[in-house]
């Protein structure tokens, strides 16, 4: 998937576009309609770049639409027109897009701060990728469809950022609240091997499920963690902090994340890891950027240094 703003003299939210190519198996390029009974297990190839703008949105837009007339806000039709993708994201066979539904907030952050918007996913959900709930593992979805949060009584939870793995799906989240906004909380779903997920588990996850670190208190909901940006791999993954730690979990084979090697009978051994663990080698660095790749990953720091750690074959 690429998000591309094409040039001319509208206004922004109109000139958004999500385009798509590839192999769309299980529909991860979301072009399927509804109606459209092919075997999302054969392979199934777009050559050509195709914009998904209007049919990754239209049955959403349109379900909108329908309510808000019966809300009796028709003022409400317009949000499809102005439209504002963000971000989007690819997994091995899902996709993820998030639209911004109201104007950004530039305020005085490093990034800009979305005051509400929406998450969608498609694609295969077998092991809970989507966040659509156990109901969409046995079939991909036809289109795009908006990701449910859990309800927060006391605030409204507005998605950030979001990033794929092969087969598991992290949102960075802000939670406003009426007298501050609780920024930085890291929602995880999908594949649960080798605790790529962060939960202390590694069962899959079908729903959206917060991630806690070592320093948080996730009895007291209270946070000290604040998640900047979240990078996923095939079976671990890395999240940078808002003052540039590095946290790493899931697989650790080929010292993919960073943590060192412990002496099992002798031998070198890299563990998996359940929870969110800081890389101390990075400690009294200012992270800026954090990647992931199959089975390695990499850093860059304030000053532009590279570091990159795991499996160095070729």
């Amino acid at each position: 998937l690429l998000l591309l703003r094409a040039e001319g003299d509208q206004d922004a939210e109109e000139r958004m576009q999500v385009l798509g190519w590839g192999n769309n198996r299980h529909n991860a390029l979301g072009l399927r309609r509804a109606a459209d009974k092919s075997d999302a297990s054969k392979s199934e190839k777009v050559n050509g770049i195709f914009e998904l703008t209007s049919r990754a949105f239209e049955e959403a837009s349109r379900k909108q639409t329908h309510r808000a007339f019966e809300e009796g806000d028709p003022g409400k039709k317009k949000l499809q027109a102005s439209r504002h993708v963000v971000e989007v994201a690819c997994g091995s066979n899902h996709s993820a897009i998030l639209e911004a539904l109201e104007p950004i907030s530039a305020a005085a952050a490093e990034q800009p701060v979305l005051v509400k918007s929406r998450l969608l996913t498609c694609g295969n959900g077998a092991n809970g990728q989507l966040g659509h709930g156990e109901t969409s593992k046995d079939d991909d979805l036809p289109q795009p469809a908006e990701v449910k949060f859990p309800m927060d009584r006391a605030g409204q939870l507005v998605v950030q950022r979001v990033c794929c793995g092969a087969d598991h799906t992290f949102a960075i989240v802000n939670i406003v609240r009426a007298s501050f906004t609780d920024v930085g909380r890291l929602f995880a779903w999908g594949l649960g091997s080798y605790g790529a997920l962060g939960i202390g588990s590694w069962v899959d996850c079908f729903t959206p499920t917060e991630v806690w670190f070592p320093d948080d208190d996730a009895e007291a909901q209270r946070r000290q963690t604040l998640v900047y940006q979240v990078a996923a791999g095939t079976k671990h993954s890395v999240a940078l902090t808002t003052k540039g730690q590095v946290f790493t979990w899931g697989h650790g084979g080929h010292g993919r994340l960073g943590l060192g090697q412990a002496k099992v009978r002798g031998q070198n051994s890299y563990s998996a890891e359940f929870i969110p663990r800081q890389v101390l080698s990075l400690q009294g660095l200012k992270v800026t950027y954090v990647a992931a790749g199959e089975a390695h990953s990499a850093a860059v720091d304030q000053l532009g240094g590279l570091y990159t750690w795991g499996q160095g074959s070729f």
